[in-house]
């Protein structure tokens, strides 16, 4: 019996360790390792899993693989890189290295998910620490915005002397002055928090927004939704402002879905952020995140990020031949690929820069893009209605940010994954008991 307890008690703080380690993964990811394609955090992960193997290996002995219907895309998706990897050799002289490179990393992050998140991840404690986070990110995104509203000082986001693996590589002291040298002609601080970027802080603090937005047992935290929404609107992020009209147009029609009243309500949910967005179209920081929505047509600043991130994978799909878009091109295959069948854009770049969902579908095809949305719709079947509402969430990340094998990416599968069936009591996030 005590041998049981202390096993327990072992168990408990390895979840903790796997869990905490996992939510805090965005910020060691942005400082470079030695190692060359590794961040620090990936390092850390990478001898983290190898001690969290070896407890697995001690304890029981074996490795059980769960059944999860996730593993059908997987699957497909190797497999399906492998075909088109070996198509691409037999007429060009294919080099192995970039694809070789793709699939070591989305193995490594797709492990991290599908044994570790299954045996390590805790989501009371998960949900519980999130929301700590959230709150620490959110003051600091508060301070950085109006530090620098009162004196000009851009408050860092990353330590200066350090590499990262953003932009190449970029020091934190040359990130630093980009953000400071982007704000001094805005007039205001896109504030990215302790991130690398805005982008992320949006996509991070989503996932708190949900949590206390579709509850399973408590009621709706309507305060501290209010502060992280807050919080988002001053990154002037794209993401954060999609993400926070769709993270409360579900809570305002979900919330009403059993009420007569419901149309006066949604139609008062319409009313009250068409007023917000008129008020941001008048604020000239806001404004211009506003543009860059609607500057997305074709010919239309081509260049621009925004442009890029939602077009630019989209148009390359359909100019790929009838085959491919069927069965994908395979991941890490596409600067070959592209040039291989002479297929250009306007929005053209040297690397495989696209937004998520593109992305899946110029590797994977149509089959690979269908199988990823129905095998995580059958694993959200049955549980609470936050997995469901999270995994609409990134299906819309997916079409405007590149998150794909990314820790935010990670973050949200594992809590969409291993969210709580229907009916489980995972407790109050503000008492919880290890």
């Amino acid at each position: 019996m005590e041998v049981e307890k202390v096993y327990t008690r072992r168990l408990t703080n390895m979840k903790k360790l796997f869990t905490g380690f996992v939510l805090l993964l965005p910020v060691f990811h942005i400082y470079a390792s030695p190692i060359e394609y590794l961040s620090i955090g990936e390092l850390l992960m990478l001898l983290l899993m190898f001690l969290l193997l070896a407890d697995r290996i001690m304890k029981n002995g074996d490795i059980v693989v769960e059944k999860n219907p996730f593993w059908i895309y997987l699957i497909y998706a190797f497999a399906a890189t492998l075909i088109s990897s070996l198509i691409l050799f037999s007429k060009t002289g294919f080099e192995w290295q970039d694809m070789g490179i793709r699939i070591a990393r989305d193995s490594f992050y797709f492990i991290i998910i599908m044994f570790f998140g299954k045996w390590y991840f805790d989501f009371k404690y998960a949900r519980y620490l999130i929301r700590r986070i959230s709150i620490i990110l959110g003051l600091f995104v508060f301070f950085q915005f109006f530090t620098y509203r009162a004196t000009q000082i851009y408050v860092p986001n990353v330590i200066p002397m350090l590499k990262t693996t953003v932009s190449g590589g970029f020091m934190g002291y040359e990130i630093i002055e980009a953000y400071s040298l982007t704000a001094s002609y805005d007039g205001f601080v896109r504030a990215a928090g302790f991130f690398s970027e805005p982008a992320i802080v949006a996509q991070y603090m989503s996932v708190s927004l949900l949590l206390e937005l579709f509850p399973e047992h408590e009621k709706t935290d309507i305060k501290s939704a209010l502060f992280y929404s807050a919080a988002m609107i001053l990154t002037f992020s794209v993401n954060a402002y999609v993400g926070l009209a769709v993270c409360w147009g579900l809570w305002g029609i979900y919330s009403n879905k059993n009420n007569k009243k419901a149309l006066i309500r949604i139609f008062s949910l319409v009313v009250f952020f068409s007023v917000i967005g008129i008020i941001m179209i008048k604020n000239s920081a806001m404004s211009s995140v506003l543009n860059r929505l609607i500057d997305l047509k074709n010919g239309v600043n081509p260049h621009g990020s925004s442009a890029i991130r939602v077009l630019r994978g989209i148009v390359f799909y359909y100019n790929m031949p009838l085959f491919y878009q069927i069965f994908g091109s395979g991941f890490g295959n596409f600067l070959q690929f592209k040039e291989l069948y002479k297929i250009t854009t306007i929005y053209e770049m040297m690397d495989e820069y696209m937004n998520t969902n593109a992305y899946i579908l110029v590797s994977s095809g149509i089959i690979g893009f269908s199988l990823f949305v129905a095998s995580i719709f059958r694993r959200v079947t049955g549980r609470v209605i936050f997995s469901k509402m999270l995994f609409i969430i990134v299906l819309m990340y997916g079409m405007s940010s590149s998150i794909y094998s990314s820790p935010q990416f990670i973050i949200m599968l594992l809590f969409i994954m291993y969210a709580p069936k229907k009916g489980e009591n995972y407790g109050c996030q503000d008492n919880y008991i290890a």
